[in-house]
């Protein structure tokens, strides 16, 4: 059987490694099973989301240590009936230095790579303009090894 293909138990056809059904007689494919009835696939998403992000504080970042801002926390505007405008950043980042409630940073792809971006890490506060201060979660990156 060549390389990278699935062979069917009950016509003994040739498949693709990805197929759900034989294409030649219809028979679904069996796969692995976790003994709670869920696929591989599942049992490693749900063991990524239980893993705990190893906790840092803050305030002991340098300059030129990496951070990555986690999607949708941070600063937000409400809107009646419908998701919040989150008017914080998200993505990959180095530290520039730190202030009183924020970390000064630059290097997003979407922002660019000169743009200064402030993170807001201070408590949960209402502003004056109507925006909820809420915290960006913050996960420490593993320092980029340089190329030779």
């Amino acid at each position: 059987m060549p390389r990278g293909l699935k062979l069917c138990n009950k016509c003994l056809g040739n498949n693709g490694p990805r197929s759900l059904k034989c294409k030649h007689c219809s028979a679904s494919f069996t796969f692995k099973k976790d003994v709670e009835g869920i696929s591989l696939a599942q049992m490693r998403a749900r063991q990524a989301k239980e893993t705990p992000q190893p906790s840092f504080d803050w305030r002991e970042l340098k300059r030129g240590d990496r951070i990555k801002v986690v999607q949708s926390t941070g600063p937000y505007l409400p809107r009646e009936n419908d998701d919040p405008i989150h008017v914080g950043y998200a993505g990959k980042f180095t530290v520039l230095g730190l202030g009183k409630d924020v970390i000064h940073a630059t290097g997003n792809k979407r922002e660019g790579d000169s743009a200064h971006c402030v993170i807001y890490v201070g408590p949960e506060m209402m502003s004056e303009y109507g925006v909820y201060r809420v915290p960006h979660k913050i996960i420490k990156l593993k320092p980029r090894k340089e190329k030779v």
